[in-house]
């Protein structure tokens, strides 16, 4: 099975190196003590950045977004929902590069074999929607939802509370950290959604987008042969960024449609959803970016986001699907 790129391969701002230090079970004190040994020596030798982007380089290693929680935008209420139900959908990560056994995760009656995430989940509506529709048309479905937001992550408890849902748990954080990491087994994931991700537009930004040329290689080593990436966005640029980077890696990715070996093709259609004219491509945008969808699939949900940008603000949705390829000698986990 192919292992995910150490992280010695990432770039200035996104490097993480540990290896001279003892890997605690303190996650923060370890996600801590790893940004103490960024490079800045790139920043030195390069007089062409100005004061102001050596001061956002500066920042964005010493403080990245994954360790960010905004806590202080965050009621009493939802502290308090995060705290009551933290331990019953929660998962506390482990140490740096140990694996994860997620199956262990959920309740012994539970035997899951397939494991679906869901990254930047919002207000969770899509996570708990997809649980609930396969929760007992496929018990064997796990899905797993990974959000940093401190608001959401309460609003997304709430939700899974009030509905009895069984078969989600949820990580919080940035997932490009928990790729590198590396939480996740090689094979372990079976299908990964990144639905409307931040599209993050400034070039100076754009190495925080969570789809880049190194999260595509930790997500060729933790999902499985045959396994599936989709990505929605209502942003063309990150669209086309998409499909570029994938293209990239087109070693590990082929594009496709959406087939029924998907578990989210298994899910009750959404016949009340109007696809309409902002989910139809014509042959040449198509054919221009990489992985990029025909139209809508009719089997994820209609989030309030979506719904808002294609009423209010006339945006245009672009959905890609990816499936991470056989290689030669390698198993399926």
């Amino acid at each position: 099975m192919r292992e995910p790129p150490s992280p010695q391969e990432d770039s200035a701002a996104l490097m993480c190196t540990s290896s001279n230090q003892e890997q605690g079970d303190d996650w923060k004190a370890t996600t801590i003590a790893m940004m103490e040994g960024l490079d800045l020596e790139e920043e030195d030798v390069n007089p062409r950045r100005s004061p102001a982007e050596r001061k956002r380089l500066r920042n964005l290693q010493k403080r990245p977004g994954w360790y960010r929680r905004v806590s202080r935008w965050v009621g009493k209420g939802t502290k308090k929902r995060i705290r009551e139900l933290w331990p019953r959908y929660g998962i506390e990560p482990p140490g740096w590069q140990v694996k994860m056994d997620i199956p262990a995760l959920f309740a012994p009656d539970r035997e899951v074999r397939t494991v679906v995430v869901d990254v930047g989940f919002g207000d969770g509506a899509t996570l708990v929607t997809k649980a609930l529709e396969l929760q007992e048309l496929a018990p064997e479905v796990g899905f797993m939802g990974c959000e940093w937001h401190s608001a959401s992550v309460g609003g997304a408890l709430t939700r899974m509370n009030e509905t009895a849902v069984e078969n989600v748990r949820m990580l919080r954080g940035d997932f490009l950290h928990h790729l590198r990491a590396g939480w996740f087994a090689p094979g372990a994931l079976d299908e990964v959604c990144i639905f409307f991700p931040d599209p993050w537009p400034r070039p100076e930004d754009h190495e925080r987008r969570v789809i880049n040329a190194v999260s595509v290689g930790h997500l060729a080593g933790c999902v499985k042969p045959g396994g599936f990436l989709h990505v929605a966005t209502d942003v063309r640029d990150y669209a086309a960024w998409v499909g570029k980077v994938m293209e990239g890696d087109g070693g590990n990715w082929e594009a496709c449609a959406v087939p029924k070996e998907s578990v989210l093709y298994r899910s009750p259609s959404q016949d009340g959803v109007e696809d309409g004219p902002h989910y139809h491509h014509g042959l040449e945008e198509v054919e221009a970016i990489y992985g990029l969808l025909e139209a809508r699939p009719r089997w994820r949900p209609l989030t309030r986001y979506e719904s808002r940008g294609i009423h209010e603000l006339e945006h245009k949705i672009y959905d890609l699907c990816y499936r991470r390829k056989y290689i030669p000698g390698e198993e399926s986990a």
